[in-house]
């Protein structure tokens, strides 16, 4: 079991925080106000894929921490950082490091990389859910190191989506995310009831297994994910219409067709209206769902009609235990309102999915860990 803040002694204790700073901090207001409250000190981290510096984010910190907060950008791997980090904590509790991805290491998970973080503080906290399927050293080395625990939102995050474990799962996957969309979809047909399947992935799904053969071809990757998938698997729903429109979005036709009539100057622009009946209809009849991804151009309102459709069915469902994540696709339910009918709004689309999928991810698995290094 993962540790709760309420587990472990934390006053006076310098606790090193890890966060998402690809996602609002708003969800992780709970947990640092919880470890000001027990007078500890906070050293925050976090990485981006992208080499970019964590300091404009320093004004959004000082407003959820109500202190000013230092940010230091040497080298963790410098003999005197941890003392500095210590005078610095000293004068103002809070501290932000420069973003860890600079670090070879990091992405690496080299334990050298957590070894050098662990010098700095007593307690590590995981509040960053949406990075947490990834191998990175902070995320599944520091536990090895410091006592840990998990941040109130992250233990919610897990909580909520392992409950869909108790349903009958229908999973709905849409976006433009081809690769591992598809590596999830083979995932999910082995654990879930259903799996409603529209956008990028369900062209190039058609395309590979040649029902729209005037598509452009994927990649080897794709192809050889796709190769894997048998259309005649009764838990697969793919579109049997869409509507279609010219490649230049102009306002000339808009038609829908079965898949495999679709013209070479056309694209696919949303799920048709027998599609939306036949996923509306298998929704009716579920009692777990989880949703990624838009299933068609949702930032054109006529090509948003499917999205919506499909965002009306689910909440009208009382009775339905639903879980929504991936930033597309909840902007489009905020906007709509509809995003306080879901029983869970995830801040991490990818973490969700894996979870949910049944994939052991290594930052919690190390969260379980109790064999401390000395």
């Amino acid at each position: 079991m993962i540790n709760s803040l309420d587990k472990i002694n934390l006053k006076d204790k310098r606790v090193i925080l890890q966060l998402d700073f690809d996602e609002s901090f708003k969800s992780c207001r709970q947990t640092i106000e919880y470890l000001l409250k027990h007078k500890t000190s906070l050293i925050i981290i976090g990485s981006l894929e992208k080499e970019m510096s964590l300091m404009p984010w320093i004004d959004e910190l000082e407003k959820i921490t109500g202190r000013s907060v230092t940010f230091l950008d040497q080298s963790i791997f410098e003999k005197s950082f941890p003392d500095k980090v210590k005078n610095c904590l000293e004068q103002n509790q809070v501290v932000l490091l420069e973003n860890l991805v600079i670090y070879p290491e990091e992405e690496r998970g080299d334990s050298v990389l957590a070894q050098a973080l662990s010098r700095l503080a007593d307690i590590y906290v995981n509040e960053a859910f949406g990075t947490s399927y990834l191998s990175y050293a902070s995320l599944t080395q520091l536990p090895d190191f410091l006592e840990s625990a998990g941040g109130f939102d992250l233990l919610k995050e897990k909580n909520s989506i392992e409950r869909l474990n108790d349903q009958a799962m229908t999973v709905v996957l849409g976006g433009d995310r081809v690769a591992d969309s598809l590596r999830l979809l083979l995932m999910f047909l082995e654990k879930s009831e259903h799996i409603l399947v529209s956008g990028k992935i369900a062209e190039a799904i058609f395309r590979v297994k040649g029902i729209s053969p005037g598509r452009d071809w994927p990649d080897d990757q794709i192809v050889r994910l796709i190769k894997k998938i048998n259309l005649a698997d009764p838990k697969l729903h793919l579109p049997i219409d869409v509507v279609t429109g010219p490649k230049n979005l102009d306002d000339s036709y808009r038609r829908v067709f079965a898949p495999g009539e679709v013209r070479k100057e056309d694209d696919i622009y949303d799920i048709g209206p027998e599609t939306i009946r036949l996923f509306k209809n298998i929704i009716n009849h579920s009692k777990g769902l989880i949703w990624r991804g838009p299933l068609g151009l949702y930032a054109w309102p006529e090509f948003s009609r499917g999205t919506q459709a499909i965002a009306e069915a689910i909440t009208q469902k009382t009775d339905l235990y639903s879980v929504v994540g991936g930033r597309e696709i909840v902007g489009f339910l905020g906007k709509l309102n509809l995003l306080d009918k879901f029983s869970h709004v995830s801040n991490g689309g990818e973490t969700m999915m894996r979870m949910a999928a049944g994939q052991k991810l290594p930052p919690f698995e190390s969260l379980l860990s109790d064999n401390l290094i000395g």
